[in-house]
C-alpha cells in the first residue's frame, strides 16, 4: 500500500466531456494532506457532513460514503475553520484514468477499490469501493466513477 505524495496524473477519458464535479468543504477534525487524484470520503463515524481523504491511515466503515476523486490539492489543519477548505471533487459517472500496471484489458467490467489513497485493487476486502474499469491502455486504468456510494 503507498498513499499518495503528490498529485497524481490523471487522465480522461473523453476529455471533451464536462466531468461531474462539485465543491465539498472539507472535514477538519484530523489534519490532512489532500493531493489531486486522492479518493474522498464520508467518513460517518467521524462527520457525517464534510469528506476527508481515504488513506490508509483512515478505516472504510459501514455506511461510509465515497464521494469522488479530488481534483484540487489542500492541506487542511485542525485549527481551521471547516468553511475555509473548499475542494473541487469529481463524481457521479466521470471516467478518469488512474496511473496503474494492476489491471490489464482481461479486467475490464471488473470492479474496482483503492486499498489507500493511490493504490488501485480489484480486492474487495476492507477496501473502498470506486467504480468500474473501463479500459486500460498506455499504463492508465479508466475507472468509471460510482459517486456518491455508500460502502457495505
Amino acid at each position: 500500500m503507498t498513499d499518495l505524495a503528490r498529485n497524481a496524473p490523471l487522465r480522461y477519458r473523453w476529455p471533451q466531456q464536462e466531468s461531474q464535479s462539485e465543491k465539498w468543504v472539507l472535514d477538519n477534525s484530523a489534519a490532512q494532506t489532500i493531493y489531486i487524484g486522492c479518493p474522498m470520503l464520508l467518513d460517518i463515524g467521524e462527520d457525517t457532513v464534510y469528506p476527508r481523504v481515504y488513506d490508509s491511515g483512515v478505516t472504510k466503515g459501514t455506511g461510509d460514503v465515497f464521494v469522488g476523486i479530488a481534483l484540487e490539492a489542500k492541506t487542511v489543519a485542525t485549527t481551521d475553520t471547516e468553511t475555509d477548505n473548499v475542494i473541487q471533487i469529481a463524481g457521479g459517472d466521470t471516467e478518469i484514468g488512474f496511473l496503474s500496471t494492476v489491471f490489464t484489458d482481461a479486467d475490464v467490467g471488473k470492479v474496482v477499490y483503492f486499498s489507500d489513497s493511490g493504490t488501485l485493487t480489484a480486492t474487495a476486502g476492507a477496501n473502498l469501493l470506486v467504480g468500474n474499469l473501463r479500459r486500460v491502455d498506455g499504463g492508465y486504468a479508466y475507472v468509471q466513477l460510482d459517486a456518491p456510494k455508500v460502502q457495505l
